[in-house]
């Protein structure tokens, strides 16, 4: 239903407009446009309709070869698809329609599934009216707690701001008054806003420890088959080292030196093993252990 003002509005050009012309008036309206516009129309859809031509001619062959296709496609579905199965579904038809329905499904209907539809439909409409006054309540309470929603955002929006010479009436409650109790519900909003912030804050820092400890690279444990060794840090006890005396440049003969190959410690593959060494990267030593039959060595230091 449409509002009353616009309505009105609608009616008033329509009313003017049969006052100022007869029915007759109103009938040869069309034909008088026609006539007017008519020869600029026609001048200008001529050449329009020539350059369609052909495209218009294309667009109705197309679709004659469409509607061809489409009848031979349903002939095809029905004498392929939709006749076989109709007579392959004949028997079933009959034995549904001569046998089933009056002889099982009609009575089962009548005697049975009719009066427990009607029994559980007077069930649930008495329910459904016995919960009448309760939902009328209800009804009633959250219509009034809308309106009184809607009238409040009225005033607050339409609300002016009180002339700098009013009078302010105390609180009943608080015994403040008008100003000090909008100055009292400002600190009460700052304050809850202040906790809020405070609140968030807090609760991004502990996030923040949480993925720091978490993307922090833990400790490597030993292999699983070798025993736990403890790492004794070796004492370094400062120690006077004497210098020797300067030797004075004698034209001696400089024997070659003799190079003393020793063996590689080779560990034994058949009682296993491991092997401990040390490597510098970033200016760092750690200790690593490569255990025989392991691709890759084991880093028990991380400094």
């Amino acid at each position: 239903m449409s509002p009353r003002w616009l309505h009105k509005a609608v009616q008033r050009p329509r009313r003017f407009l049969a006052r100022r012309f007869s029915a007759g008036q109103w009938a040869a309206l069309p034909r008088f446009a026609w006539r007017v516009l008519g020869p600029p129309l026609r001048l200008l859809w001529r050449p329009l309709a020539w350059l369609l031509r052909p495209f218009l001619a294309a667009a109705r062959a197309i679709w004659r070869l469409v509607g061809r296709m489409g009848l031979a496609l349903r002939n095809l579905l029905r004498w392929f698809i939709w006749t076989p199965l109709f007579f392959l579904s004949t028997p079933l038809r009959w034995l549904f329609r001569y046998l089933l329905l009056p002889l099982l499904l009609r009575p089962l209907w009548r005697f049975l599934l009719a009066p427990l539809g009607r029994g559980l439909r007077g069930w649930v409409r008495g329910r459904w009216q016995s919960g009448a006054p309760t939902r009328q309540r209800w009804r009633r309470r959250w219509v009034s707690r809308q309106a009184l929603l809607r009238a409040r955002w009225r005033l607050w929006l339409r609300r002016r701001r009180p002339p700098a010479d009013a009078v302010f009436v105390a609180d009943a409650n608080t015994g403040l008054s008008y100003v000090a109790t909008r100055e009292r519900q400002r600190r009460r909003g700052r304050l809850r806003l202040l906790r809020l912030a405070s609140g968030l804050i807090a609760l991004n820092l502990v996030f923040v420890g949480l993925g720091s400890m978490i993307t922090r690279e833990p400790p490597r444990s030993l292999a699983s088959g070798m025993p736990a060794q403890t790492l004794l840090p070796t004492p370094l006890l400062p120690t006077a080292t004497p210098v020797p005396p300067t030797p004075t440049a004698t034209n001696t003969p400089r024997p070659a030196p003799t190079i003393a190959l020793s063996p590689w410690p080779t560990p034994d593959l058949l009682s296993g093993g491991s092997l401990l060494f040390t490597m510098r990267q970033d200016g760092n030593s750690d200790l690593y252990a490569l255990t025989v039959g392991q691709s890759r060595p084991l880093r028990l230091t991380s400094h």
